[in-house]
C-alpha cells in the first residue's frame, strides 16, 4: 500500500478514487509562477549583482586612498630632501620654504574645498585638485630656480589639499550609502542623502 503513494495521494483512503490535478508550479505558464507570499518578499539578487556594487565601492576607495597617499608622500619626501634640493640651487638658506610652501598651500585651500564641493560638486573639484597637483609637480620638476620650485610646491599644496579633502568626503559619502543599504535592494543616489 505504501509503494503506490505519492504527494498527491489523499490521506483519507475512501477518497482514493477521486482524481484531481496537482497544483505544482511546473504546469503554470512562465509569467504566472507567483504565489501570494512572493509579493511581500524582496527580490533576491544574484551573487554577481550583489558583488558588483561592493566591487565598485572598493575600487573607488582604493583609487581615492592612492591619491591621498601620493599627496601625503609628496609633503614627506620633499621635507626629507629639502637640503639636497636647495643645495643644488646654491640657496641652502631657503630650504625651509620648500616644505613651508606646500604646507601653506594645503592650509589656505583645505577649508574652501568643503564649501566649493557643495556648490560645484565633488567630481569637478576632485579633478581640479588632481590637475593643480599635477601642474604644481611639473612646475617643481622643471623649475629653473629655487623660487620657481617653491611656487610649484605651493600650487601642488593647493591641489594636495583638495585630493585629501575631497577623497575623505567622497569615501564617507560612498560608505554611508553602502552601510545604509547593505543588500543593495534599492537604487540610491548621493543626492538623496545630502
Amino acid at each position: 500500500m505504501t509503494g503506490d503513494m505519492n504527494e498527491t495521494t489523499p490521506l483519507n483512503p475512501s477518497e482514493r478514487e477521486t482524481s484531481y490535478q496537482s497544483a505544482s508550479t511546473s504546469t503554470l505558464p512562465e509569467g504566472n509562477r507567483s504565489d501570494e507570499e512572493n509579493t511581500f518578499l524582496p527580490k533576491v539578487k544574484s551573487t554577481a549583482e550583489l558583488a558588483q556594487p561592493v566591487t565598485s565601492v572598493i575600487t573607488i576607495v582604493a583609487v581615492l586612498l592612492l591619491g591621498e597617499f601620493i599627496s601625503n608622500a609628496d609633503g614627506t619626501l620633499v621635507m626629507a630632501s629639502a637640503g639636497k634640493i636647495s643645495s643644488e640651487f646654491r640657496q641652502l638658506q631657503h630650504a625651509s620654504w620648500l616644505s613651508t610652501a606646500y604646507t601653506l598651500g594645503v592650509c589656505t585651500a583645505q577649508p574652501m574645498y568643503g564649501k566649493l564641493s557643495d556648490i560645484y560638486g565633488r567630481k569637478p573639484l576632485l579633478l581640479a585638485a588632481y590637475a593643480l597637483f599635477g601642474i604644481g609637480s611639473v612646475i617643481s620638476g622643471v623649475g629653473p630656480g629655487l623660487w620657481a620650485v617653491i611656487s610649484g610646491r605651493a600650487i601642488s599644496g593647493i591641489g594636495g589639499a583638495g585630493i585629501m579633502t575631497m577623497g575623505s568626503v567622497i569615501i564617507t559619502g560612498e560608505l554611508e550609502i553602502t552601510l545604509q543599504d547593505p543588500l543593495h535592494t534599492k537604487n540610491v543616489t548621493n543626492d538623496e542623502y545630502y
